[in-house]
């Protein structure tokens, strides 16, 4: 027998209400059994029993605490649409300028007064803080101005920990990436501090991405579009790439912030809000049809990593499939000998990216190099030549041209002089080791060779790339 409806009522609340009690004992619990090494870093930013998770609109002063206004001006109303952006150093190369530029070429006229974009500098370095505010300077006076650009400093060095002290490792992550993400957590946390009072939506976007044709039009639509929607929706996704895109209603921000910073060290703040977005009965991701945000970087800002992303559903991607980085790696022509290879068969057991096929490593008329992603332990990249040369000379180039990433650490070179088998390296005899990426060897007298083999020894951390091979005969 269906029962009364203020019975059925009362149950749904009372389960909503022991779902809120269960979140926050769990919360108190994981505070206080944080390990010794772990309290300390988080005594310097725990909350105070006053400022609940629950509270959303509390004043602009209560929230923002650690970041400061140095270039542009508030605007004198809420707007209707934030986009925040957090910077800082990555090794060899920056992408600020060109998603700045982006921004600025597909916010149409209308939506200046509307749309604010926040800058975050989360950086201490003084060349790189220098250097971008010059740049924004040059190029972006009229929008600063405006007010239609802002852009946001650390109020002091004290607003970070000493990350030094960090001892917890989850999800098997190295204390270097630990760290990181722990410092990422936090500057997230900055940034949706200090704009949750600027306008009616803000959205999150990364330094290294271009933005599609008319997307703040599309953010609008999907807005409309999901008006309705119950419960009522807590996120929006419009990139299908870890934590960018994301739109959130600016009254609550203050409560993500704290959220972050609460649980900075626990994990990446992309799962973190995974988390949260169920314990805001949104169980599944809602993500707009297109994707607005491109991501164009390749090197990350945590030093040593590669990530080579491309979202397959980006809303302009017959114009920029791949980002303007990888076709200038694709296209650039890198090798140093001009004399040709002998005429081989290429194969390899290497997982190719996109293409940066192996073609590109060995012949020198092809622009570009070969580029594998992830090398285990006994991958191979093969060459069998079409008939028995003479080896006088092996010289092998790993790792970016211009970087020096991706290098090959762990490989060392065969050669066969016998029968070549159908596939993998076990009938070659080694030559050498790579030694920081290269290997060269001289024959003292040229050698009878059916072919050459490059061997992963151990298996990678980071991709590989092989941007030239020459063989003199």
């Amino acid at each position: 027998m269906r029962k009364p409806f203020f019975i059925r009522r009362f149950w749904k609340i009372s389960l909503s209400t022991l779902a809120v009690v269960f979140v926050v004992h769990a919360i108190r619990v994981l505070v206080y059994t944080q390990n010794q090494d772990t309290q300390k870093i988080l005594n310097w930013s725990i909350l105070p029993p006053s400022t609940s998770m629950g509270l959303k609109n509390q004043s602009h002063s209560s929230c923002n605490e650690h970041i400061v206004l140095v270039r542009g001006l508030p605007r004198i109303t809420k707007g209707f649409l934030t986009i925040g952006i957090s910077t800082v150093p990555r090794v060899g190369t920056s992408y600020i300028e060109k998603t700045l530029a982006s921004l600025h070429e597909n916010i149409v006229s209308s939506e200046i007064s509307t749309t604010t974009i926040v800058l975050f500098i989360a950086s201490l370095n003084e060349a790189f803080v220098t250097q971008t505010l010059k740049h924004i300077d040059e190029k972006y006076s009229p929008s600063v101005e405006s007010g239609l650009l802002q852009v946001v400093q650390p109020s002091s060095s004290q607003m970070y920990p000493n990350f030094g002290l960090i001892k917890k490792r989850t999800f098997n992550d190295s204390l270097e990436r630990v760290e990181w993400r722990t410092k990422q957590n936090l500057d997230y946390a900055y940034l949706f501090a200090y704009c949750e009072s600027l306008s009616e939506y803000f959205i999150q976007i990364e330094d290294d991405v271009i933005t599609a044709s008319n997307f703040i039009q599309e953010i609008r639509n999907a807005i409309i579009r999901l008006e309705n929607s119950k419960p009522p929706w807590f996120e929006i996704s419009f990139s299908s790439l870890g934590f960018i895109g994301k739109l959130f209603r600016s009254p609550d921000l203050c409560m993500l912030s704290k959220y972050l910073i609460l649980f900075q060290l626990q994990k990446p703040c992309d799962l973190l809000m995974n988390d949260l977005r169920n314990i805001m009965l949104q169980p599944q991701e809602i993500r707009n049809e297109k994707s607005l945000f491109q991501h164009m970087g390749v090197v990350s800002s945590l030093p040593g990593k590669i990530q080579k992303l491309v979202d397959t559903a980006f809303k302009d991607k017959q114009a920029t499939f791949l980002s303007q980085q990888l076709q200038k790696d694709l296209n650039g022509q890198f090798k140093i000998f001009n004399t040709s290879n002998p005429a081989a068969n290429l194969d390899t057991s290497l997982e190719t990216f996109d293409a940066f096929n192996a073609e590109r490593a060995y012949l020198n008329t092809m622009f570009g190099f070969f580029w594998a992603k992830t090398p285990k332990k006994n991958d191979f990249f093969r060459i069998v030549f079409l008939k028995p040369v003479g080896l006088k000379r092996i010289n092998i180039k790993t790792g970016h041209p211009t970087t020096k990433l991706d290098a090959l650490t762990d490989g060392e070179v065969r050669t066969n002089n016998g029968s070549i088998a159908q596939g993998g390296c076990g009938d070659f005899s080694t030559v050498g080791a790579f030694k920081n990426g290269h290997f060269v060897y001289d024959f003292p007298e040229p050698v009878i060779s059916n072919g050459i083999c490059i061997v992963v020894t151990q298996q990678m951390k980071t991709w590989l790339i092989v941007s030239e091979i020459h063989i003199a005969e």
